[in-house]
């Protein structure tokens, strides 16, 4: 292992041009990247896209996109976040603006994907930001290539290695992701299953006052000066919660308080918190207060109250919250200031919910609690996966892997193949051999699924299917998504979601 210059590897070196005219979706057709469309994860965020014209992407002398690019923003408060474009990126033609960097690398001095992950990794990012001038909009300037120093493997073909690592550490963490997100999707579905749109009321449930369903009537919260912060009695923060559980108790921060206080500001099991001064975005927001073995008390930025359980649950008022029903009501009332808004206690009592059966509401109950017990082990999974690739990728820049039993062929990044080149690189770690071409395509997605034994399957399982399958090259897990999605979309759907109560997750099945 050698520390070289980043420079000594870079091959070309440019940011983007100021879009002429500036840009829209209705006249231009190419899309122009700029550091909103960089994500954090190393990806894109393309659902707020900028264009620019065809005659105009023609003209640029720089800044056009190609296959293995690096792209790093420049300026502004995302400095330094980078971007890998794979084989996986959707456009034919694109550019960047003018707050983006574009690195290729010289593929004979360094392989592209390994110097990304370098340039993503804690060390890497510290190294950017070392020629960050200026100050609340300030940036990196070209420069940035001669002061950044890149640990590199004498070796290529380990330098491959690494990027196969880190890809393979990398694909799981975003497929646990997928599930925790799918696991949200189909509660969500689930809720309007069993009781239909609330905007549309189609199951014609009776609406109420919250305020004629309530045990306990609002009341704002506690405040005490910054000063008296730092030990006592644990209080709960507006960070504490997100439309869903209070969370992180063991992390709440403490007050000193009297015991009347405690006493008077106290919250328990079923109490609900609601945020009643934030901006618009946050504003009304709702947390549930889990059981709890001690004292807790919470600030004067919220309120709490207590619903009759013989009305409504406090999981199925959460459900209902996250809705467009109730976000209506808050924005209705709301009272807007310059930087923030309010509602108060009686807008409280006066919002409408519905008061479905009672029965159905704790049947909801119970699959939100089962659905959350596998959320939950896939959360921690989640964190595991993520200790486990900030571990990798430390010890691999430091030279620590053994990178002798991993096959440079068993999961070749982007740029190891020509996309018009039909030969297969075997999954034996002898030299690559060519193959009969077996070409991934929704169709054979579809047969995938026809032929497997199973009634239903999760993405997990068929995600195994398709790596068993021999396909020429590995789909990318986006396309399988995607693909999925739209079966299980649309008027007549080729697929249907359910919840496996054995196998305790989310799966699915053909439609009969």
């Amino acid at each position: 292992m050698r520390v070289v210059k980043l420079a000594g590897l870079v091959k070309e070196l440019e940011s983007g041009a100021r879009p002429q005219g500036g840009v829209s979706s209705e006249t231009g057709t190419i899309p122009s990247l700029g550091a909103e469309h960089l994500s954090e994860d190393g990806k894109f965020n393309f659902h707020k896209n900028k264009f620019i014209t065809v005659s105009f992407f023609c003209r640029l002398k720089t800044g056009k996109i190609k296959c293995n690019d690096i792209l790093i923003v420049k300026d502004g408060a995302t400095t330094g976040k980078v971007s890998f474009v794979g084989n996986s990126f959707p456009y034919a033609k694109a550019a960047i603006n003018e707050h983006v960097f574009r690195i290729a690398i010289d593929q004979k001095k360094g392989f592209a994907k390994y110097v990304y992950f370098f340039l993503r990794s804690s060390e890497g990012k510290k190294q950017i930001l070392n020629d960050f001038r200026g100050a609340t909009v300030g940036g990196i300037s070209r420069q940035f290539i001669e002061s950044t120093q890149i640990p590199l493997p004498e070796n290529l073909d380990d330098q491959i290695r690494i990027a196969n690592v880190l890809t393979r550490a990398e694909t799981l963490i975003a497929k646990r992701k997928e599930s925790i997100r799918l696991v949200d999707e189909f509660l969500k579905s689930t809720f309007i299953e069993m009781f239909g749109d609330p905007v549309r009321n189609e199951k014609g449930w009776e609406k109420k006052r919250l305020g004629d369903c309530l045990n306990i009537f609002p009341q704002n919260g506690l405040y005490k000066h910054q000063s008296m912060y730092g030990s006592g009695t644990k209080i709960i923060r507006i960070d504490s919660f997100y439309d869903g559980y209070v969370e992180f108790i063991e992390k709440l921060k403490r007050v000193t308080l009297t015991q009347i206080e405690i006493d008077q500001y106290a919250v328990k099991k079923d109490d609900i918190l609601i945020n009643r001064v934030n901006s618009m975005e946050y504003l009304g927001k709702i947390g549930i207060v889990p059981d709890i073995s001690e004292d807790i008390v919470y600030e004067s930025n919220m309120m709490k109250f207590h619903l009759n359980p013989k009305l409504l649950t406090p999981v199925f008022l959460m459900f209902l919250w996250r809705t467009e029903y109730i976000k209506a009501q808050i924005k209705r009332r709301a009272k807007n200031a310059v930087n923030q808004s309010s509602i108060n206690q009686q807008d409280i009592l006066l919002f409408e919910v519905l008061s479905p059966e009672r029965t159905l509401q704790n049947q909801f109950a119970d699959i939100v609690e089962k659905v959350e017990a596998l959320k939950t082990r896939y959360t921690e999974s989640l964190t595991g996966l993520e200790a486990l690739y900030a571990s990798l990728s430390q010890r691999a820049f430091k030279g620590e892997l053994d990178l002798s039993r991993v096959p440079i062929q068993e999961m070749v990044p982007d740029e190891v193949l020509n996309h018009n080149d039909p030969i297969k690189f075997s999954m034996n770690p002898s030299n690559a051999e060519v193959t009969s071409s077996r070409k991934y395509s929704v169709e054979a997605l579809k047969n995938l699924i026809d032929t497997t034994s199973e009634k239903t399957f999760s993405f997990d399982e068929l995600w195994s299917k398709i790596e068993t399958a021999a396909f020429d090259e590995l789909p990318q897990y986006e396309d399988v998504k995607r693909t999925l999605f739209e079966m299980l979309s649309g008027e007549n759907p080729q697929l249907v979601q359910l919840f496996d109560k054995e196998k305790k997750m989310m799966v699915m099945r053909r439609k009969k």
